[in-house]
């Protein structure tokens, strides 16, 4: 599942605020995504030219004080997968080798699908109920 949220609000600065979000987090920056969280209107759900979100590249460059914070928002997508088809939680796996991480995020996942109605089919796609 993905999401076309590239779109809405597209002025430059909130494409710069998305993509100051995104490098905060990249460099483990957890006041700087906190103030763009907290301070900014953006969607913390915008997906990059390779699908990934906030979420997907804390999980995979374990950078948990991040992940607190895109969590705690209370506004992160769980459900969406960047354009290799991984979610956050298969990349905390696979690259920021964070089991607890990753276990968390599976529950995030579940509970969010679990509440739009949606279940995983045999082959690993989300479809709705």
């Amino acid at each position: 599942m993905t999401n076309s949220s590239k779109s809405g609000g597209s002025s430059p600065g909130t494409q710069r605020f998305k993509k100051r979000l995104i490098d905060a987090v990249k460099a483990a920056d957890a006041s700087s995504v906190k103030f763009t969280v907290e301070e900014t209107d953006i969607n913390i759900n915008y997906q990059d030219e390779e699908g990934m979100t906030a979420l997907h590249y804390a999980a995979a460059y374990d950078a948990r004080p991040c992940l607190r914070i895109l969590v705690g928002s209370g506004k992160c997508n769980y459900l969406l997968r960047d354009k290799k088809g991984r979610s956050a939680s298969e990349l905390a796996f696979e690259y920021g080798r964070d089991y607890a991480v990753g276990r968390l995020l599976m529950m995030k996942e579940a509970q969010q699908a679990a509440k739009e109605g949606i279940v995983e089919d045999w082959s690993g796609e989300l479809v709705e109920d």
